[in-house]
Order: structure tokens, then C-alpha cells, then sequence
């Protein structure tokens, strides 16, 4: 997004505020260059509606693209929804490795994530 006014040796700004939900068991508004999200975190909190007992607590993500996250504005429509679920199924891959869901039995933990910027 930004690339045009930064040089090859030049960073683009970091920016982190912590605790922006306060029902959220934690969350971070960030922004890297010119993409901003906020990231809210969930749980542990009991599962509901398991119909079979495991000793490993579960994981889900959900994400969302805000509607005036983009110059151009995406309309509600079923590719939106695709890539909203394909970029929740990716971030949960890559988090569900770091967290230990067996320390967390019939438990559910919810990542929510909004771009609000890009």
C-alpha cells in the first residue's frame, strides 16, 4: 500500500495499542505501515454443544474485512465471504501451532479479527 514512498532500506511504521476491548480476554489494535486491524482474544471459556469429550481444548478464528477497509469498497458479496473465511482458516493454521490447546480441556479459545485499513 505504502510502497511507492519508501525506499528499500526504509521500514514502515510499527504502532501497537494494547487492551482496546476491555470484554476481550486481550486485545491489540495494530498498524503496520498503512494497514491497521484489531485483533480481540476470547476464552479459554467452556465449550458449548460437544458431543464427544477431548482433552484437547479447541481454536477458532473469525475474520472480517470492515467495510470501508479498502480505497475501493467491497461489496457484501459471496467472494467476500470466501476470502473472509479463507484469511480465518490461514491465521488460525498459523496460531492453533503456538497455542497449548491440550492445557485447555473442553475449553474454546476465539481469536476476532477486523482489517480495518489496507
Amino acid at each position: 500500500c505504502d510502497r511507492v514512498n519508501r525506499k528499500n532500506n526504509q521500514f514502515r511504521s510499527i504502532k501497537f495499542e494494547y487492551n482496546v476491548i476491555p470484554d476481550a480476554s486481550g486485545s491489540v489494535y495494530a498498524q503496520y505501515g498503512n494497514t491497521k486491524l484489531i485483533v480481540a482474544i476470547y476464552g479459554p471459556k467452556q465449550s458449548r454443544n460437544l458431543s464427544v469429550f477431548s482433552n484437547q481444548g479447541r481454536f477458532t478464528c473469525y475474520f472480517h474485512y470492515a467495510p470501508f477497509a479498502f480505497s475501493q469498497r467491497l461489496t457484501e458479496s459471496r467472494g467476500k465471504s470466501i476470502k473472509e473465511k479463507d484469511m480465518a482458516l490461514n491465521i488460525e493454521g498459523a496460531l492453533k501451532q503456538a497455542i497449548l490447546l491440550n492445557k485447555y480441556p473442553k475449553c474454546t479459545i476465539e481469536a476476532h479479527v477486523w482489517l480495518l485499513e489496507c
